[in-house]
C-alpha cells in the first residue's frame, strides 16, 4: 500500500481549483459578453488624405447611392440588412464602381445591427466600405487586372 506524506495540501489544492473553475464557469454565464470594435477616421476638414471623411465624402459625391436607413424598429431593420446585403453582392460581383451603398444610422440603432453591416461585409469579401458619423458607406468593387501570361517561361518535363 502507498503512503502519501503530504496528502492533505494535495487535497487543499485540487479542491481550491475546483472551486475557482467553477466560479469562473458561474461568472462567465452570468456577465453579459461586451463586445468592441475600434474604428478610426479622422475627422479633419481641410485634408484630404486617403483616410479622412473629407476624402470618403468626395468619393461618394458623384456616384450613384443606394439609399437605406437603419432605425429603432428592429423587425424592419432585419429586412433592410438582408436587402443591404443583396444590393452589396450585386456591387461586388458586377464590378459596379459608379454606385455605392449609403446606410444612414440613426441614435436608436443597436450596436448589433451595426456589427451585422461589417459581418456582411467581412462575410462577402468587400475591400472598401467607410463607417463615418452616421453613415455607412459600402462601395463597388474594382475589376480585378489580369496578369499578362505569355511572357512566363514554361517549365519542360522530361
Amino acid at each position: 500500500m502507498l503512503k502519501f506524506k503530504r496528502s492533505p495540501p494535495l487535497i487543499l489544492i485540487v479542491f481550491l481549483s475546483t472551486i475557482w473553475v467553477l466560479f469562473n464557469n458561474i461568472q462567465k454565464t452570468l456577465l453579459p459578453k461586451y463586445r468592441m470594435i475600434k474604428i478610426f477616421v479622422t475627422m479633419d476638414g481641410n485634408s484630404l488624405s486617403l483616410f479622412s471623411s473629407l476624402y470618403v465624402l468626395n468619393l461618394i459625391k458623384n456616384k450613384k447611392q443606394i439609399q437605406a436607413e437603419l432605425d429603432d424598429d428592429k423587425l424592419t431593420n432585419q429586412k433592410k440588412l438582408s436587402f443591404i446585403q443583396y444590393e452589396a453582392r450585386k456591387l461586388k460581383y458586377s464590378k459596379d464602381t459608379n454606385s455605392v451603398i449609403n446606410i444612414s444610422l440613426t441614435n436608436e440603432v443597436s450596436y448589433s445591427e451595426v456589427l451585422q453591416l461589417f459581418n456582411i461585409c467581412f462575410e462577402d469579401g468587400h475591400k472598401r466600405f467607410a463607417l463615418l458619423k452616421n453613415r455607412f458607406i459600402i462601395f463597388g468593387e474594382y475589376p480585378s487586372t489580369k496578369r499578362d501570361t505569355t511572357n512566363i517561361i514554361k517549365p519542360i518535363y522530361l
